[in-house]
């Protein structure tokens, strides 16, 4: 009885989400890795390493937990002794503070 229980509700489960899926407000099952996206809040936990909100970035991991790792858009200069580097940010964010941009 208990595993027929079980079944009954992942089948609704599924059923719902399935449902309401496509009414979600931030589209975030279209989320794949290389889609270019924006950050849509500002949180603490972001500003400590300096991804505020509206910065742009690159999905170049799969989801864990959750969470995408986004690589955002940095500048590129030329330090003292004449070696290109680059200001890019690497950062684990939740999917939900994400929207894909084209």
């Amino acid at each position: 009885m208990v595993k027929l229980r079980f079944h009954l509700f992942a089948a609704a489960w599924f059923i719902l989400t399935e449902k309401y899926k496509s009414q979600h407000p931030m589209d975030v099952d279209k989320m794949d890795e290389y889609n270019r996206v924006k950050l849509i809040v500002e949180k603490a936990k972001y500003a400590k390493y300096d991804v505020h909100k509206g910065m742009e970035g690159i999905i170049l991991g799969p989801k864990r937990n959750g969470y995408w790792l986004v690589y955002f858009d940095g500048k590129i200069y030329q330090d003292a002794n004449g070696v290109y580097r680059t200001t890019e940010i690497d950062l684990g964010v939740l999917e939900e503070d994400l929207i894909v941009i084209d």
